[in-house]
């Protein structure tokens, strides 16, 4: 499959990536370069999980409610301290 993009060098979290509009986001970010962290509920998510994981190993899925606040703070990364503007 040809892509009309490059995502080379990027990362993109994707939500609901078990199936449907998600799933579909997650394989073609991941065929278009880009490292996918894809979230969903449904274990359905592990198929997509190995399938990306296949693409690419710093791929990877997780099955976890996104809706809980702490849910994933083990996923968060610092942001770097951002300079004040005058």
């Amino acid at each position: 499959m040809a892509t009309t993009f490059d995502l080379s060098g990027k990362s993109i979290l994707i939500t609901g990536a078990a199936r449907g509009f998600g799933r579909a986001l997650a394989i073609g970010a991941a065929q278009a370069g880009a490292a996918v962290a894809a979230f969903d509920l449904d274990a359905d998510l592990l198929g997509v999980q190995a399938l990306l994981h296949h693409m690419d190993p710093a791929t990877g899925g997780v099955v976890l409610n996104l809706a809980s606040p702490t849910a994933a703070m083990p996923f968060r990364r610092s942001s770097p301290p951002q300079e004040e503007k005058p």
